[in-house]
């Protein structure tokens, strides 16, 4: 049986707090990012285009979003970095277009671990009008906020957050059973079909209710605490496993 203060403990729900003030790390006092990271993190995002061949595109933004941009940053942010095109230009397949970016910025994140202060560079790739659920979006292409966060009083509802990450964490404890008790098929098939359900729950609680919501804060716990890694990491070493002769 859990022990919810435990679990609570573990899965650090202090660093989804919302902050005060933006991290002055990044940004001036007039809430313009410092130019110096701005110019970094645009040479980096252009280097990729260039080595993907995509500099003969018109690229649409170079954005930062995600935590760094809002009020909900915290020792786990990192700079999300999003160079957003218009994917009908590289070819009519865009599902094909977008399987090809999402694989070389998979690539390029496991590669490579640049930090700007006391947090790491990801890249990202944003099809041209993609809904994007974010409370900050800043234009480093033209140095100014495209969505200026608010800074309001959220209330978060962190109990019921935590109850539904516990739910999944124990759904991830049944899957890594299976791969220990070398039931290798049933371990990759439920631990996709949870993998599934994360990314479903995420996406619905961003639509409906934002990042506050409690199955973003919920994935966003799981994260934090390893719990996605283990998921990824059954299904990978359950393949692994099934495919090898000893």
């Amino acid at each position: 049986m859990f022990n919810y203060t435990n679990m609570f403990e573990e899965l650090d729900t202090d660093s989804l707090k919302v902050q005060d003030d933006l991290d002055r790390q990044v940004w001036e006092a007039d809430d313009k990012i410092k130019p110096e990271i701005s110019e970094r993190l645009l040479k980096i995002a252009r280097d990729f285009i260039n080595q993907l061949g995509l500099d003969k595109f018109e690229i649409q933004d170079i954005v930062l979003t995600g935590s760094l941009a809002a009020y909900n940053w915290s020792k786990y942010s990192d700079f999300d970095l999003h160079i957003i095109l218009d994917f009908a230009q590289i070819d009519e397949n865009i599902e094909l277009v977008k399987d090809f970016l999402n694989a070389k910025k998979g690539a390029w994140n496991r590669e490579h671990m640049i930090t700007i202060g006391d947090y790491e560079v990801e890249l990202y790739f944003e099809n041209r009008g993609e809904p994007h659920e974010s409370p900050g979006v800043y234009s480093l292409k033209y140095d100014k906020w495209n969505t200026k966060p608010e800074n309001v009083t959220v209330r978060i509802d962190m109990e019921n957050s935590v109850k539904k990450a516990e739910d999944l964490v124990r759904q991830i404890d049944d899957a890594e059973k299976f791969m220990k008790k070398e039931k290798y098929d049933k371990a990759i098939q439920y631990a996709k079909k949870i993998k599934d359900k994360i990314k479903k729950m995420r996406q619905s609680g961003l639509e409906e209710r934002g990042v506050y919501s409690v199955e973003n804060l919920a994935f966003k716990l799981l994260r934090r605490s390893g719990d996605i890694g283990r998921l990824l990491d059954v299904i990978n070493d359950s393949y692994d496993k099934k495919m090898s002769i000893s």
